[in-house]
């Protein structure tokens, strides 16, 4: 994923524009790069708003201030709030896959026909029909741990999932049937 920097001048989707954006240090293309807190101008409700910054954006700041990035919001007097639009694509913020895991704006891939592993903690789940009442063969499962790995698939006859290894005592969850499907 990548999200392009915004600079002094560039538009927002009520056709509102940056105005604050003053400090000559950073720059592109001779256009001071705007940071969280500058001015936008919004001829929709005719107030001078301020840039937050929402979504995934690296750590890197000036003077503890982010980089404004297309996306964005102007925080003025409109509702929704109109998000900045970048008017140029050399200067970005690129994200891969588990960044954007980390950071909590995607979830990881879930590991389908997984045979299980074996470590010091290590756990397996066996659903038992007797309880359930019901045949378990395709029943969907999903399990996530808490360092964010995920396995699903589906159960055989006998109920029983994977086994998972965790790296030391602790906890996972297990959904099953319209559950587990609605979180993959």
């Amino acid at each position: 994923m990548e999200r392009h920097n915004c600079v002094q001048g560039d538009k927002t989707t009520t056709g509102g524009y940056i105005v604050g954006a003053a400090d000559m240090r950073m720059t592109n293309k001779e256009k001071a790069l705007a940071l969280e807190g500058d001015e936008v101008y919004c001829p929709a409700c005719k107030t001078t708003g301020r840039i937050l910054c929402v979504g995934p954006h690296h750590n890197n700041s000036l003077h503890g201030r982010k980089d404004a990035l297309e996306g964005d919001l102007c925080m003025c007097r409109c509702d929704p709030k109109p998000q900045l639009i970048a008017s140029m694509t050399n200067v970005k913020h690129r994200f891969t896959h588990e960044e954007l895991v980390a950071l909590g704006y995607a979830k990881s891939p879930v590991e389908t026909g997984f045979a299980g592993e074996v470590g010091l903690f290590d756990e397996q789940v066996q659903l038992s029909r007797s309880i359930h009442g019901r045949d378990l063969a395709g029943l969907p499962f999903l399990v996530q741990t808490k360092d964010g790995r995920r396995f699903g698939g589906q159960l055989d006859s006998n109920g029983q999932l994977p086994r998972i290894a965790t790296e030391g005592p602790g906890m996972y969850e297990i959904f099953w049937g319209d559950e587990a499907l609605a979180r993959v």
